[in-house]
């Protein structure tokens, strides 16, 4: 069995080789995400109950639903991306192989957890009358059943898990994650990319518990998906060989030219959605990048320029798996979200066109950073 120095020890070095995490930028940062989209939104004529409303009332925005070129020219740069990111793997040298972690038997709390994330499934997507109260209100416990049964899959694999190891850190994560999604739900009412329904009549406080709630999820369920991936040692091995990154991306001039992109696009966007919607994924993890090697405190994040990807994207494919289920789970659920996505709601997999599941790779990182940010290089 693996002893609890030795996953101490690998879960520090599965951390950014990071910085010194000052007030500053973190407070330059939420000026920068969330100062400047209703500051843009004001001067350019927006309402303020756009902003606040709750719930977010279902407002279609007239998007142009599909455009070949712009699809044609994504998946274009999605593709060029992943070959030169190959082409970085094939000469990179061979990376030392990962340790196999030692088994132990799946914990019994495991099973109870998977029985309960059936029942709950179950119950999201029938309608059965003695059940109508709660019909909308599934959603929280299928990703709490699913959060420690990923658990219970870590410690079968690996003799440990967050939730065992370091338990009041990782219950932690449920307030921190509902803070960290309602920044999401803010921006959303700028672009309206995401419509809830089965939720139009519920009262503001009402549905402000029951999205915190759900929200709550969020984090520690992107976390436990991030251990859960750590534990094959051959995707860990085939991570750890990437290209390096050009010195010029990496400086300050390059930071420097992102960041004041990113800032054009957050005060905009209230104005030019279709435009600047992206921002939603990547925007934060770009302006916090940007922001630390302007300010001399780079976030390499566990070595990406030097070729070792391991940590970016492990927390990127966790960000997508999860998106995945999150995609899964709501589809035939009563209370659920739906998308108007400008130029490529095309190729649907359950209610997300396919361009809109390569935004769950930012968005693994941001849950990364975030968490990384909060519990530094502590041991965890």
């Amino acid at each position: 069995m693996t002893t609890k120095s030795q996953s101490s020890e690998d879960n520090e070095n599965s951390l950014p080789e990071s910085s010194r995490h000052a007030l500053f930028p973190v407070l330059l940062l939420g000026l920068l995400c969330l100062g400047l989209p209703p500051l843009g939104g004001w001067l350019l004529g927006m309402s303020w109950q756009d902003f606040w409303s709750l719930p977010l009332i279902p407002k279609d925005m007239g998007y142009d639903t599909f455009s070949l070129p712009l699809n044609i020219v994504f998946w274009l740069v999605f593709v060029a991306l992943v070959t030169w990111w190959w082409r970085g793997h094939r000469k990179a040298a061979p990376a030392a192989a990962e340790p196999t972690p030692a088994r132990v038997r799946f914990p019994w709390w495991g099973w109870l957890a998977g029985v309960s994330l059936l029942a709950f499934w179950l119950l999201a997507w029938t309608r059965f009358p003695w059940f109508e109260k709660f019909q909308a209100h599934t959603f929280t416990p299928i990703w709490v059943s699913f959060i420690v049964l990923l658990n219970a899959l870590v410690q079968a694999r690996s003799g440990t898990c967050p939730l065992r190891e370091y338990p009041i850190r990782f219950l932690a994560l449920f307030p921190l994650s509902a803070v960290f999604w309602w920044v999401f739900e803010y921006y959303n009412r700028f672009v309206h990319n995401w419509l809830y329904h089965g939720v139009e009549d519920w009262s503001p406080g009402a549905y402000a518990l029951h999205a915190t709630l759900a929200f709550s999820t969020v984090l520690p369920a992107a976390c436990a998906m991030e251990r859960l991936l750590r534990t094959f040692p051959r995707l860990q091995s085939f991570f750890t060989r990437g290209p390096t990154l050009p010195r010029w991306l990496t400086g300050k001039p390059a930071a420097a030219f992102i960041l004041a992109l990113t800032c054009t696009g957050f005060f905009l966007i209230g104005k030019l959605p279709e435009v600047f919607f992206p921002l939603l994924w990547g925007g934060p993890v770009l302006t916090w990048i940007c922001l630390n090697t302007l300010l001399s405190t780079p976030l390499d994040m566990g070595g990406v320029s030097r070729g070792n990807w391991r940590w970016a994207l492990t927390w990127a494919f966790a960000g997508l798996a999860c998106g995945f289920c999150w995609e899964l789970w709501n589809f035939y659920s009563l209370a659920k979200w739906t998308y108007q996505i400008p130029w490529f709601e095309t190729l649907y997999i359950f209610e997300m066109p396919l361009a809109g599941y390569t935004g769950y790779l930012p968005f693994g990182l941001e849950c990364g950073l975030v968490i990384m940010a909060v519990w530094g290089r502590q041991k965890t």
